[in-house]
């Protein structure tokens, strides 16, 4: 039993009555196709999981933060960030998350939206090349692997650029693997490269040239494995190119021209320098993605290392196009390239996993019933690994802020751990009976619902450690209301959304150091605060403990509003 392959295993069985009482082609289509339910299910939940905790420092204040200030201002041309010039980051998903805003208001769901759509149309969208190169079998594979792979869900919930990045790259991937796949109709290749192309512009746009090198990288390593000379030409190089600069050079274009030194900081500080230096403050040695990789993709490690068992039995012969061998090479250079970086944060690798589904999806139909119960098998022993872990984590915590971060997340992570037990048994037991499809949906559902269970019990538990919300309602509270609000030697990255306006940075540059370069005058000293600070009756700050308890010791007025263990909020009176 174990050696037949799953599309031998599928079990057998008579259509159901209440399929035949419904002639809309949509509900019998829901009826007999299990998959579509609970993909609905899923995207239901997904889309709820939007609002469900506040927004977490830094990245999420920050991301929400410059949309707004573009709806605020009118100025979508130049972002900004608490009011300063911020370029770090193309405006392609400030603009769409504006456009959000614009339709639904300010919210905090609408401000995670671009995100959670883009991880939905990134599952379909491999889904639907699955499917259309190689069955409805493997497409459904495809979404189940992606969606439930815990490096993908995760990002897929959070408000960073890397998701809409990563769509917009597996866009160019799988176009590219269509128009290489018709090499012959030369019409019809040359119009999938075109989107292709339009994919990398939308890409560079959304986070620089990273987008161009990584596809680059891929032509050239797999047009050298698989002796693929041909790739060159079919990718239409010099058109694509011109529709791909037509695209994406004109706002570079135009901000070299507004804003003074740019072009030097946003090529060479932001990406040269970052790559090649420490300069970011964000170095990881070079095998940091490699757990990264493994931890993200958990559940379906055994299909990996059986796809890379079984590729040599589907290669073609070396001078044709091989989709295989393109999407082992993206995986390849995509992970390498970050680990090359000297700068390096959790979803940057992020790219590979819809690469890896596909490669999962691909072979899905050569795997034994041996290789799904493996999965079952790994999701048990994480679902101890968590158990294990809150115990562990319980004696260790010393600090105040890792005291209450547990006691938050506690009952999340056991219901967690929880549901993956009750997936990974039934799986065991479906794939004894010989039912690979059943075990492996199984084992898809209780990833993803632990995802769900991590996104919106836990992360929304601890949200108040790493979040403002609240504060805002606080210092609207106050009367008469606040005239300054200031940030002491620390920038809340979320504060400004949720309060609706900017803060006075003190004693601050961080991130914002260019456009403190552009407005120096912006830039307030810690002995200009105390001289405002005397001065002023309706002003407020937030600032570390740390630095709380400094001020405190020289006698500076302060009444505290709230002292928690890693911040303080402080007003005049």
């Amino acid at each position: 039993m174990e050696s037949q392959p799953i599309e031998n295993q599928a079990v057998e069985r008579q259509p159901l009555t209440l399929q035949s009482r419904h002639s809309n082609p949509v509900v019998r289509a829901l009826v007999s196709n299990p998959a579509w339910i609970l993909g609905s299910f899923a995207v239901l939940i997904w889309l709820a999981l939007l609002g469900s905790r506040p927004l977490f420092r830094p990245d999420e204040g920050r991301y929400a933060e410059i949309p707004r200030e573009m709806v605020a201002t009118g100025d979508w041309l130049v972002p900004h960030l608490n009011g300063l010039v911020y370029v770090e980051k193309p405006p392609l998903q400030y603009w769409m998350t504006a456009g959000f805003y614009r339709l639904f208001g300010t919210e905090v769901w609408s401000a995670r939206l671009a995100t959670g759509l883009a991880a939905l149309l990134g599952v379909a969208l491999i889904g639907w090349a699955a499917r259309r190169l190689w069955g409805t079998r493997a497409a459904v594979a495809a979404c189940a692997v992606c969606a439930s792979s815990p490096l993908y869900f995760l990002i897929g919930q959070q408000l960073t650029l890397d998701m809409t990045f990563t769509l917009f790259l597996t866009a160019a991937l799988v176009t590219f693997c269509i128009a290489q796949s018709m090499r012959a109709d030369r019409v019809r290749c040359r119009r999938w490269m075109m989107l292709c192309w339009a994919a990398i512009a939308a890409a560079i746009m959304t986070k620089g040239i990273a987008a161009l090198a990584i596809p680059a990288g891929v032509l050239g390593v797999y047009s050298l494995w698989q002796r693929d000379t041909e790739v060159w030409r079919a990718s239409h190089l010099p058109l694509g190119l011109a529709l791909c600069l037509a695209l994406s050079a004109p706002w570079f274009i135009v901000m070299s021209q507004r804003v003074p030194g740019f072009a030097e900081f946003f090529f060479v500080h932001e990406h040269l320098l970052r790559y090649a230096t420490t300069s970011a403050h964000r170095y990881e040695p070079w095998w940091f993605f490699v757990p990264v990789i493994l931890a993200g993709m958990a559940p379906w490690l055994p299909q990996m290392f059986a796809a890379a068992r079984n590729r040599a039995a589907v290669s073609p012969a070396r001078g044709s196009f091989s989709v295989e061998r393109l999407l082992w090479t993206w995986a390849a250079v995509v992970f390498i390239f970050f680990s090359a970086s000297k700068s390096k944060l959790l979803p940057y690798v992020l790219p590979v996993v819809p690469a890896l589904a596909l490669i999962v999806a691909a072979s899905i139909s050569r795997m034994s019933v041996r290789v799904v119960r493996l999965s079952a098998m790994v999701t048990l022993a994480v679902a101890g690994i968590l158990a294990a872990g809150i115990v562990a984590f319980a004696r260790l915590a010393e600090e105040e802020k890792q005291s209450v971060l547990l006691e938050a997340i506690t009952p999340g992570i056991v219901a967690m751990a929880l549901v993956l037990t009750l997936s990974a048994g039934f799986a065991i037991w479906s794939a004894r009976r010989g039912n690979a499809s059943a075990s492996l949906t199984q084992v898809a559902c209780g990833w993803f619902l632990a995802g769900a269970l991590l996104v919106g019990w836990c992360a929304a538990a601890a949200g108040p450690l790493y979040s403002a919300e609240g504060m805002d309602r606080k210092l609207e509270k106050r009367d008469p209301a606040p005239t300054h609000i200031y940030n002491v030697a620390y920038y809340e990255q979320t504060l400004p959304f949720y309060l609706g306006r900017t803060v006075e940075l003190v004693d601050f540059r961080g991130e914002l150091d260019f456009g403190l370069q552009l407005e120096p005058s912006r830039a307030l000293s810690l002995q200009d605060f105390t001289v405002r600070w005397r001065a002023e009756t309706g002003a407020c700050a937030l600032m570390p403990r740390s630095q709380y308890q400094a001020l405190s010791k020289t006698g500076l007025p302060m009444t505290t509003v709230e002292l928690d263990p890693r911040l303080a909020l402080v007003c005049r009176q």
